[in-house]
């Protein structure tokens, strides 16, 4: 960037991390943008409050790490849920409306409890 936005010094800028959308957009059909900003603030929190001045860098890396494999799970799943909730064949409607209709409701509650008490 050859020019800084009024208010920001370029140092300030190579400091910036993003999170929740920002970083990593889930399409809306998963409905985990805000949920996902949440955790990851949560996990850059307990990195931070690990390191001192000396080893942000380090911090932040460990945080990248925490976070990339489970955002990226996010990712390829709100992709695949789109591609399923709007699809135009009909067979394949058909089918994800069947599939949906003869699912027990403990089977999506399930999924839920389980990401609710995966450690972030």
């Amino acid at each position: 960037m050859s020019r800084s936005p009024t208010g920001t010094t370029p140092d300030l800028l190579q400091r910036t991390i993003l999170l929740g959308d920002a970083a990593a957009t889930l399409l809306s059909s998963v409905g985990a943008g805000a949920a996902t900003a949440i955790e990851s603030a949560a996990v850059l929190s307990d990195e931070l409050s690990r390191a001192d001045a000396r080893h942000l860098s380090g911090a932040l890396k460990l945080y990248e790490k925490r976070r990339r494999k489970q955002v990226a799970r996010l990712q390829n799943g709100s992709r695949t849920m789109f591609r399923i909730a709007t699809t135009r064949r009909v067979i394949l409607a058909a089918l994800r409306d069947t599939t949906f209709r003869m699912m027990p409701e403990g089977m999506l509650l399930k999924d839920v409890e389980e990401s609710l008490e995966r450690p972030i």
